[in-house]
């Protein structure tokens, strides 16, 4: 399943972008993280989010940008599924499927494997 699939004619179609970054922190029960996925040119798509553990995974919000193509668009984040391992020694990991829609419905949908979340910088807030 490709990493990022655009709505058209009712149909997802694989869109090129890759994975450049995953990074998040978890503070008790509620998880944030920011992905930074890189397009053709000059192509950069973010997107952002907050889980909740109580106790299984909850996707509850999120955003996102995309800039460097015509215009920069942006909208709101939700979840079909979210998976969300540990954080309880280790550094949480997290993957899903999350749909990224626009003022007219969805745009884009991402199908992130589960894989291990990268440190914040300081000072990094989603």
């Amino acid at each position: 399943m490709p990493l990022v699939e655009r709505l058209g004619n009712e149909t997802w179609r694989p869109e090129p972008f890759h994975l450049v970054s995953l990074a998040g922190q978890r503070d008790g029960t509620q998880v944030t993280f920011a992905i930074e996925l890189q397009g053709e040119g000059t192509r950069r798509l973010l997107v952002e989010g907050t889980v909740v553990i109580d106790p299984r995974a909850r996707f509850v919000s999120g955003h996102w940008v995309e800039r460097g193509g015509v215009e920069v668009r942006s909208g709101l984040v939700s979840s079909a599924t979210v998976d969300f391992l540990g954080g309880q020694g280790g550094r949480p990991s997290l993957g899903g499927q999350f749909i990224l829609s626009g003022a007219n419905g969805p745009i884009y949908r991402m199908n992130l494997a589960t894989r291990e979340l990268e440190s914040p910088a300081d000072g990094w807030s989603p």
